[in-house]
């Protein structure tokens, strides 16, 4: 219990909300992060409706890697929103 207590007081990190870390890696250069975890994150994110997830997604298709932009597309096409997906009509 004193350890647990000694090791939250050390801790002083900011702590992220599960929406936050997923922008934050989304967010990333692609150079700090692999593909599959971008990918992993875009598809993870598609299944939420929340404004940053969703403008994260849109930025996505305009990445240079077509998995990045296909399966930004698809979470677009997931959440309904179907007419942001680039060269929709």
């Amino acid at each position: 219990q004193q350890r647990w207590q000694r090791l939250q007081a050390e801790h002083t990190e900011p702590e992220f909300s599960f929406v936050q870390a997923l922008v934050a890696l989304l967010q990333a250069p692609t150079v700090d992060t692999s593909r599959w975890l971008r990918a992993a994150t875009l598809y993870t994110a598609s299944q939420y409706q929340v404004p940053e997830l969703v403008n994260a997604i849109v930025a996505g298709q305009y990445l240079n890697d077509p998995l990045l932009k296909e399966t930004a597309q698809t979470g677009l096409r997931q959440l309904g929103l179907e007419r942001a997906v680039l060269g929709a009509s």
